[in-house]
């Protein structure tokens, strides 16, 4: 199997570059600025009706106590495209053989599956058949049963 460097120019690796920047990542900075960035400024810059500056410190606080959520959600975007790197790494270094452990491991977990669903039947059978001599001998005893068995009742 040829290693994808091999099989695509590095004219299609450059304008795929492009595409992921345009496509992906100027959209998240986009929606970033607008979400965050531009609304904190709002609160800053925005007059005060009492004419006192309080709003300002008030927004400047807020953004200080805010700070650290963007801190983590920042964090937990550069842990996720940095794992998202590494699985495209690591797939890309693993030899074909571990696709067919794969398959064979599936295989193997639906086997296992069928014995273990052959060796319940029997127990499954049991259980329904002392059920249903359960219920007769339950209406032998006491026919006012039958009349409830009969309405759709169920007891």
């Amino acid at each position: 199997m040829a290693h994808l460097q091999e099989r695509y120019p590095s004219t299609f690796r450059h304008r795929h570059r492009t595409q992921v920047m345009a496509q992906i990542y100027l959209p998240l900075v986009l929606a970033t600025l607008l979400l965050f960035i531009i609304p904190t400024m709002g609160l800053i810059l925005m007059p005060n009706p009492l004419g006192v500056g309080s709003g300002q410190w008030a927004a400047i606080a807020l953004i200080w106590l805010l700070a650290p959520f963007f801190v983590l959600i920042m964090l937990g975007l550069v842990i996720t495209i940095a794992l998202i790197f590494l699985i495209y790494r690591l797939t890309v270094k693993l030899p074909t053989w571990t696709q067919k452990v794969r398959m064979w491991m599936e295989q193997g977990g639906i086997l296992v599956l069928n014995w273990c669903n052959r060796w319940v039947q029997p127990v499954v059978h049991a259980h329904t058949i002392f059920a249903m001599l359960q219920r007769a001998t339950t209406l032998l005893r006491h026919p006012s049963e039958m009349m409830r068995f009969k309405s759709g009742e169920q007891g």
